[in-house]
């Protein structure tokens, strides 16, 4: 799936003591899909705002810098189909998860050739809707970033892998209320009967589908950045891991395959620029596309991300 995106950037820094800032961006994004004509048409149109606060810790002797962030993105679908977002035409506000990150920037800092590595280790609360569905109680999350960068351009990769725990190896819905894209995203017209394996306490619903138990991340970033402006290409892959089937066999869902994980290839093309303002203020614009890492004829769809 393609999208268009745009965004306001924004941050704060706090004036005391201790260094305390907050970063905001609203943005905007429109599927490709809107504009195709007929029975092909997937209308998807968001606006989301994040937020991310963040503190940078007091140093110790001659230990590196720890800055601590925490995030949480608030988005609204105002267009959207059975594929993107509810269809019962509530347009109520989504939550993301709400996740918290400890960071060394350049803990290890090799300035003579522009080289540098900054670890990072995280948790991942479940806050947002499809997270409690799953029965997620809490994520785990390492990673780092490998940087260079020489007068105005960079490169950079940052892997990264989440790992989740579960109150239980099985999805669950609330069976009177429960939206069809929370069972089926692909089926508006689905039946709840076809997906249920159990009734739960609660009027609650056990259904077919496979938790994620780990998430794999490799992001591939290349900017040029002259004065005020920045211009960006970033690759990233995603490998999910996802709960045995032998773990319930009843949950096996008719389109089921005996893979354990998913792939997912995700390209963007980004250009923004910073206001000369007494704080930190921008805007940016781009395109960006995510789809399955692999054609049908069994090829890496790369070469197809923006184009």
């Amino acid at each position: 799936m393609k999208k268009l995106f745009g965004m306001m950037l924004l941050a704060a820094s706090s004036t005391l003591a201790f260094p305390l800032g907050i970063d905001a961006a609203l943005s905007n994004s429109v599927g490709i899909g809107t504009f195709i004509p007929g029975y092909r048409q997937v209308p998807d149109y968001s606006t989301t705002l994040s937020l991310s606060p963040h503190y940078s810790l007091p140093q110790f002797w001659s230990m590196p810098q720890i800055t601590m962030s925490a995030g949480m993105d608030i988005g609204i679908a105002w267009l959207d189909s059975s594929q993107t977002a509810v269809s019962d035409g509530v347009r109520s506000p989504r939550v993301s998860d709400v996740s918290l990150t400890f960071a060394m920037p350049k803990a290890v800092n090799i300035e003579s050739w522009g080289l540098s590595f900054s670890p990072r280790v995280g948790a991942v609360f479940p806050a947002s809707k499809t997270s409690q569905a799953l029965n997620r109680v809490l994520g785990l999350s390492v990673g780092g970033t490998v940087k260079w960068a020489k007068s105005d351009f960079s490169i950079s990769w940052s892997p990264g892998f989440t790992g989740f725990l579960h109150s239980g190896p099985a999805k669950t819905v609330n069976c009177n209320t429960a939206q069809p894209p929370m069972i089926n995203p692909h089926d508006p017209d689905f039946s709840l009967d076809a997906y249920v394996s159990s009734i739960v306490n609660d009027g609650n619903c056990d259904v077919s589908g496979r938790q994620t138990i780990g998430t794999l991340k490799n992001v591939l970033n290349f900017s040029y950045a002259p004065s005020r402006h920045n211009l960006t290409v970033g690759l990233e892959w995603r490998v999910s891991f996802l709960r045995p089937l032998v773990d319930n066999p009843d949950l096996r869902s008719i389109y089921a395959s005996n893979q354990s994980f998913t792939e997912t290839v995700l390209g963007r093309i980004e250009y923004g620029y910073t206001f000369p303002v007494g704080f930190d203020f921008g805007i940016a614009g781009g395109i960006m596309s995510y789809q399955g890492s692999y054609t049908k004829d069994g090829n890496i769809s790369f070469h197809s991300l923006i184009l």
